[in-house]
């Protein structure tokens, strides 16, 4: 039996929790009323919510654009340097954008900043810095921790982003439709299957979704080609 007290992966596996749960407490401390305002600005934005950061920020902005759109708020990623390429074209005036840098003072974030203040944009920064530029280019700025990485060299970036990931899920969670997220919930509950082999019983589940909604039977459904008609399409989720 391994000794943890004298394995040393396993007494730097448990620092580096140690010192990640200390920046999600130090975020949780950190939390005011710029994230009621920012939850308002969301709710009330007519188009889309387009997240925005560069390196290990934009990673981690990817994810939490894919989160918001899979519970029902429109949302993206756009790539900073695309975005100076052409991509801020995608915005309109009715998008809010979302923009994250540990620091607050990504380069490639400018062009951005200044497209979001030419066009009235509105901008929420997620920054560890206020007074960074992009802190004072945003309309509202949710702070993050000035806790230490747990990278032994402090460069590479693991504690900051974990609080970045940890509020993109409290804006998601925030943000779900509570009515939806039920109705998927009794959905499952109902789906002639448990719920460990929920994935293996996709056509149970659509059946389910069609009878909640009242979807009619003359809706033309797609379905696979005699041909593909073997193909597992659990294993496209892995």
């Amino acid at each position: 039996m391994i000794n943890k007290l004298q394995n040393t992966d396993i007494i730097n596996a448990i620092s580096t929790i140690d010192i990640e749960i200390t920046a999600l407490n130090e975020l949780k401390n950190l939390l005011d009323e710029n994230l009621t305002k920012a939850l308002d600005m969301i709710e009330q934005t007519q188009g889309r919510v387009i997240i925005t950061g560069m390196g290990k920020s934009g990673h981690i902005g990817k994810k939490i654009a894919a989160s918001l759109a899979s519970t029902g708020t429109p949302s993206f990623f756009m790539h900073p340097a695309e975005a100076s390429h052409g991509d801020l074209g995608m915005v309109t005036d009715d998008d809010l954008i979302i923009a994250i840098s540990n620091s607050g003072e990504s380069r490639e974030l400018i062009d951005i900043l200044n497209y979001s203040k030419r066009f009235g944009i509105k901008l929420i920064a997620i920054t560890k810095n206020p007074d960074s530029s992009l802190g004072k280019a945003g309309d509202i700025v949710l702070k993050l921790p000035l806790s230490k990485e747990a990278c032994p060299l402090g460069l590479a970036p693991t504690s900051s982003t974990t609080a970045t990931l940890v509020l993109g899920d409290i804006l998601t969670v925030a943000m779900a439709d509570p009515l939806d997220l039920f109705a998927i919930d009794k959905i499952i509950e109902t789906a002639e299957c448990s719920i460990e082999p929920v994935i293996a019983s996709e056509a149970s589940i659509i059946k389910k979704i069609d009878e909640y909604y009242k979807v009619a039977d003359t809706v033309d459904k797609i379905t696979l080609s005699e041909e593909n008609e073997d193909f597992n399409w659990t294993e496209e989720l892995h």
